[in-house]
């Protein structure tokens, strides 16, 4: 949503991730994820030209790239961070309201875990 917080994954996206369903259902994505600088940048100008524009699915053109899970928020015992090679594949408005305009996003990647617990706190971003 244009709150930035996850409303829905599948469940695939739970192998993946340490994070609880609670912990993603409050928490903007930006406060769980760490990214390099320049992608955090790039997504968050197409995800703002997406809700601008309202547009159909198209391809989710940003770099393959490491993710990190950042943030211990305690909803999720023992919360043991990973480290994520991210590719993006697509991107569309999720819905929209009376008025025609985005009111939501899906977007669907490919992941794969690379690091785990005190080895994925060793990546390091700029």
């Amino acid at each position: 949503g244009e709150d930035m917080v996850q409303l829905y994954r599948s469940t695939n996206f739970f192998d993946i991730s340490g994070y609880s369903l609670l912990d993603l259902s409050v928490n903007e994505w930006y406060v769980l994820y760490e990214r390099p600088r320049r992608i955090m940048d790039v997504m968050q100008e197409k995800a703002m030209h997406f809700f601008k524009n309202s547009l159909p699915t198209q391809r989710f053109e940003v770099a393959r790239h490491v993710m990190r899970e950042k943030c211990e928020i305690g909803t999720s015992e023992p919360f043991i961070p990973r480290a994520v090679m991210v590719d993006f594949q697509n991107m569309a408005c999720l819905k929209r309201n009376p008025l025609g305009k985005a009111v939501g996003l899906i977007v669907t990647c490919r992941a794969e875990i690379i690091a785990a617990g005190d080895e994925s706190l060793k990546i390091q971003f700029v």
